[in-house]
């Protein structure tokens, strides 16, 4: 071989080495590179997850929060309902006792009614005895000894003896 061949076939061995050298760089360059990805996909999941169990916790938490405003707005319904009870009860009670003073005033409107009707009924008992008595004294002497008795007990008699 001579000197030519020798320099075609190093420069030939040289290309090849450096084209196995540039595909060994490229796979290399490739290689760093899908570790590079790799390591970012990682990071990626990483906070990929990290959002997942934020998320899971926001969601469990709007969740506990739905269940408490359902149970306040229960309460409150059933306090709502509590306080129209009550004040029906109130307004029975006002009903009621109104009811009863009423019953109260008619019995002693009743009961004053009755009194005065006794109160008159005796006066004028008592105005006609204060006749007969006056009456009497008007009698003289005789008529007592005949039995004879004034007008007004007569009229007495008919008024009162007669109920």
């Amino acid at each position: 071989m001579n000197e030519k061949d020798k320099i075609i076939k190093e420069k030939s061995k040289t290309k090849d080495y450096i084209n196995k050298t540039s595909i060994v760089l490229k796979e290399k360059n490739n290689f760093e590179e899908v570790k590079s990805l790799k390591k970012k996909l990682n990071k990626k999941n990483k906070e990929l997850e990290k959002s997942k169990k934020t998320l899971n916790f926001q969601i469990n938490k709007e969740k506990q929060c739905e269940q408490k405003i359902s149970l306040i707005i229960n309460e409150k319904n059933e306090l709502l309902e509590k306080i129209h009870q009550l004040e029906l009860m109130k307004l029975d009670l006002k009903l009621q006792k109104s009811n009863d003073l009423k019953e109260k005033i008619q019995k002693a409107e009743h009961r004053i009614n009755i009194t005065k009707k006794l109160l008159d009924d005796s006066k004028e008992e008592i105005a006609m005895l204060k006749n007969i008595i006056d009456g009497y004294e008007k009698l003289g002497f005789f008529d007592f000894i005949r039995n004879k008795k004034p007008d007004s007990v007569r009229l007495y008699n008919n008024k009162f003896e007669n109920k």
